[in-house]
C-alpha cells in the first residue's frame, strides 16, 4: 500500500498484565487505517510491538479516501516557540511574520528543558521574564494561548498583558484574571503540561480606537514569579472560532502530548485525525506522531504527557529529543493512539518464544 514507516517503542515497566483495550488510528492522505487491538491477558510486549508495526506497515486494514479540503493555516498575531529563543541576544523570534519578537529581561537566565521531546524554557530565577509589545490596531479582542508545565509549589504568575486605555489581564498557574472578574481553573499547580486558551474582549470607546498591549511572560499581579517551563505561546487579535480553536488544540496536543478532551483532532486541511464520537472510549489519554507543515508540526516521537510515562512511540529510532530524531516523516501522515481510563501494564509471557 506504499505506507512504510518504521516504529520503535519504549515501554519502561513490565509489572503486570496488559488488561486494557488500546485503539490505534493511523491516517495518511489519502489512506486511513484503523485497528482495534484486544490483547489477551498473556499477550507479551514483543507480540504487541509486532502487531503495531504491522499496522504501521499497512498490512492490516484497507484504504479509504479522505475528502479534499481547502488548506487552512493558523494566523496568530504572535507565535513564540521556545526553540527560537536566542540566549546570546535574549531575543525570542516571532514566527508569525508580524515582527512581534519577545525580549528577555536584563537579568534573565533561562534554562533549556523539554516537553514531550520539544524545546522549552525554564523560568525560575528572579529576573526570568520576557516581554513582547503588541499592535492590536482596531481589534478589541485578544486570545492568549500558552503551553506551560509549572513546578510544584505555590501559585505563580504565568503572564500579564497591559492593554492601552483598557487595563490589565493576566494568568496564573491557578486563575485567569480578566477585565471583569477572576476565574479559578485549578486548586493547585497541575503536575503535567497544560494548554491554556484565554480570550478577552472589551467595549470600544469609539470605532476609530486603536489598541496596543505589552505582554510579560513570567509575571502576574498578586502571584509570585513563575517557576516552570514555557514551551509555546500564540496570541490572536480575535476570538477563536470553533474550527480554528480545534486546529490550535489539535496541533499543540499532538506536539506536546497533552490530551485534547472530548473533541476531534483535525489537520490543517480540516480532516479528522482522531474521531471522538467513534473513539470516545479510548480518548482518556491520547498522543500521536505526525507531520503538518501548515502548523510547523513534525512530531517524530511522543508519549502522553498527561499520564505516567507508560508507552513511547517513535518513527525510526527514539532519540533524546525530537530534533535529534533523523527520520523524515511523510507530509500529512499521522499515527495517533489512545487508551481508556483503566490500568495499563505488561508482563512477560513465560510460554512465549520471544
Amino acid at each position: 500500500m506504499g505506507l512504510h514507516f518504521p516504529i520503535s517503542f519504549i515501554i519502561p515497566r513490565f509489572t503486570s498484565v496488559l488488561n486494557e483495550l488500546i485503539y490505534i488510528s493511523f491516517l495518511s492522505s489519502p489512506l486511513n487505517h484503523r485497528m482495534d487491538m484486544r490483547p489477551a491477558s498473556t499477550f507479551i510486549s514483543l507480540r504487541l510491538l509486532l502487531l503495531l508495526s504491522l499496522v504501521m506497515e499497512g498490512v492490516v486494514g484497507g484504504p479509504s479516501v479522505l475528502p479534499a479540503q481547502n488548506t487552512t493555516v493558523l494566523s496568530p498575531l504572535v507565535w513564540l516557540r521556545a526553540g527560537e529563543y536566542d540566549a546570546s541576544s535574549g531575543l525570542w523570534e516571532d514566527l508569525s511574520g508580524t515582527g512581534h519578537d519577545g525580549q528577555a529581561g536584563p537579568q534573565a537566565e533561562f534554562e533549556n528543558a523539554l516537553v514531550n521531546y520539544n524545546p522549552a524554557l525554564t523560568f525560575g530565577g528572579p529576573g526570568d521574564t520576557l516581554t513582547a509589545s503588541l499592535n492590536l490596531d482596531r481589534s478589541n479582542e485578544l486570545t492568549v494561548v500558552s503551553v506551560h508545565h509549572a513546578a510544584e509549589g505555590e501559585e505563580s504568575g504565568l503572564w500579564q498583558c497591559g492593554i492601552s486605555d483598557v487595563g490589565d489581564v493576566s494568568m496564573t498557574t491557578r486563575r485567569s484574571l480578566g477585565l471583569v472578574g477572576v476565574t479559578k481553573y485549578a486548586e493547585g499547580n497541575m503536575e503535567m503540561p497544560v494548554i491554556n486558551v484565554v480570550p478577552h474582549s472589551w467595549k470600544k470607546e469609539n470605532n476609530g480606537a486603536r489598541y496596543s498591549a505589552d505582554l510579560v511572560l513570567g509575571r502576574a499581579d498578586g502571584a509570585t514569579p513563575y517557576g516552570g517551563d514555557f514551551a509555546e505561546v500564540l496570541i490572536f487579535d480575535h476570538s477563536l472560532e470553533e474550527e480554528e480553536a480545534q486546529q490550535v488544540y489539535s496541533y499543540l496536543s499532538l506536539k506536546y502530548g497533552t490530551t485534547y478532551l472530548y473533541s476531534n483532532y483535525t489537520s490543517p486541511e480540516g480532516n479528522i485525525l482522531w474521531d471522538y464520537a467513534m473513539d470516545s472510549l479510548y480518548s482518556y489519554a491520547v498522543a500521536g506522531l505526525g507531520k503538518a507543515s501548515g502548523y510547523g508540526l513534525d512530531q517524530k516521537q511522543s508519549w502522553c504527557t498527561t499520564e505516567e510515562k507508560f508507552l513511547e512511540l517513535g518513527a525510526g529510532e527514539i532519540a533524546p529529543s525530537n530534533a535529534e530524531n533523523s527520520y523524515s516523516l511523510p507530509e500529512g501522515h499521522y499515527l495517533i493512539w489512545g487508551s481508556t481510563a483503566g490500568p495499563v501494564a505488561l508482563e512477560p509471557d513465560p510460554e512465549s518464544d520471544y
